[in-house]
């Protein structure tokens, strides 16, 4: 069992209400990442604010998720934060703090505030980061009407949509849906079908991003384990 290999998923708001795409990402690591022997303790879920989960004036509670790094092992062979929304900012503040410095930072939508605004406290720290994002809209409602769709409060991604242009990451925009795959996902609707578009809210529950993810960890993790790759 490989105990010093530490990956951390990072919730936004209202993270801690119930099941999230962070806690789907950190089961499906667990599972693909099984083969190399990774203790699944160490691949563990949490908020962007334990204590302020749902207040959108709050900032990351950056001691306590690096406390929880520490608990697993204080000097890890391998370290990997992830994080969406308010946890993407989590995510890039904790990288700057960590005792070692991030092997991979993804961040996805991430939204930096209730301004959304990017300071230097923000910019990540990682040999490799990735900033997966949208701009279609906070929720997208019903995808054949339209129905129910919440449009970003600024079109350069405002509060609630994610941040397009993260210093010092790798920024790629998914408009779409897609399965594990990269297939864009279609729904029947009078007239044809359509691609279900990509919102704030389901981003991070996106089958694509998660296939990234784990293809990144898991070529990185079997290089250090002397492992092949699936």
């Amino acid at each position: 069992m490989n105990n010093n290999v530490v990956i951390v998923c990072i919730s936004g708001r209202s993270g801690s209400n119930g099941p999230t795409g962070m806690t789907k990402i950190r089961d499906m690591l667990r599972n693909e990442l099984a083969p190399l022997e990774i203790n699944p303790e160490n691949i563990f879920r949490r908020s962007w604010n334990h204590n302020q989960d749902d207040n959108p004036a709050g900032i990351p509670d950056v001691n306590d998720i690096n406390s929880e790094i520490d608990s697993r092992t204080d000097t890890p062979s391998y370290l990997a934060i992830i994080g969406h929304s308010y946890g993407g900012w989590a995510a890039c503040r904790v990288s700057k703090v960590t005792n070692r410095v991030p092997d991979f930072v993804g961040i996805i939508d991430p939204v930096f505030g209730f301004e959304n605004s990017m300071g230097s406290d923000d910019i990540p720290r990682g040999s490799f980061i990735k900033n997966w994002y949208q701009n279609n809209s906070i929720i997208n409602g019903d995808t054949c009407t339209g129905l129910g769709k919440i449009p970003c409060s600024k079109s350069e991604g405002g509060f609630s949509c994610g941040y397009q242009n993260v210093e010092g990451a790798t920024n790629i925009q998914e408009e779409f849906m897609k399965d594990w795959n990269g297939n864009r996902k279609r729904v029947s609707c009078v007239g044809g079908r359509k691609h279900v578009l990509t919102s704030h809210i389901d981003i991070d529950e996106d089958d694509w991003i998660y296939r990234q993810i784990r293809d990144q960890l898991y070529s990185d993790l079997s290089r250090i384990i002397n492992k092949s790759p699936l």
